[in-house]
């Protein structure tokens, strides 16, 4: 069975409503962590940027029955219940995703969990131009290896794409923290490669750097 993997977007109209919010996600991630083995990852974050008021959520489900049991519950009733008062000031964009290539291993590192506090969370899309992104795979896959086998710093990195729009790819990582991506990761000659590429073949870049709040990126089964 294929996962269920999401991206969410919330936007509380104010400091109370997201304060409301934090309740819900909080109890939320404790009863999926604890009840829902389905559910294999479940966080919460917000920006660096202090001017992005968002908060930002990925979802990651084992299958779509898994998903579909996470949305009977109680504790998600009551969150959409309160998402209908109008505490958001729009309703939750969802960007679904799915693995970018099945040779690309998506890796996470079992000691996130241990320092999920202080991980620094990147959020990055990446838009080729028609017909490229497939030659920057072979990238993407160096990197992978890379962060994986030589950065221990890089707690967890993972290859994505809009399962609607081919050239749309989106690379979930985490580090130890915003120092060590920088300072090692950045500076990688795997990176140094993917960057060389250029404006030929990336035509935009966006990066969301996020504070985890809560929530979990790790299940000790996964």
């Amino acid at each position: 069975m294929s996962r269920i993997s999401l991206f969410l977007r919330l936007n509380p109209i104010n400091e109370k409503a997201k304060e409301e919010l934090y309740e819900h996600l909080g109890t939320l991630s404790k009863v999926t962590q604890d009840t829902e083995p389905g559910v294999l990852r479940y966080s919460y974050a917000t920006a660096y940027d202090p001017e992005d008021e968002l908060i930002y959520m990925i979802e990651e489900y084992a299958s779509q029955e898994a998903a579909d049991d996470h949305m009977k519950t109680k504790e998600y009733s009551a969150l959409v219940k309160w998402i209908g008062t109008g505490a958001l000031g729009a309703g939750p964009a969802i960007q679904r995703i799915v693995p970018a290539d099945p040779l690309i291993n998506n890796f996470v590192r079992p000691q996130i969990a241990l320092q999920q506090s202080n991980v620094a969370l990147i959020y990055t899309e990446v838009i080729y131009h028609p017909g490229k992104a497939a030659a920057v795979l072979e990238h993407w896959k160096a990197v992978a290896k890379v962060s994986e086998d030589q950065e221990l710093g890089t707690l967890l990195w993972g290859a994505w794409k809009d399962p609607g729009q081919d050239d749309r790819v989106f690379i979930v990582h985490a580090y130890e923290s915003l120092e060590y991506l920088f300072k090692e990761h950045v500076n990688s000659q795997v990176m140094k490669n993917f960057k060389a590429l250029g404006d030929e073949y990336v035509k935009e870049m966006n990066v969301l750097k996020l504070k985890v709040k809560g929530g979990f990126l790790y299940k000790k089964f996964e």
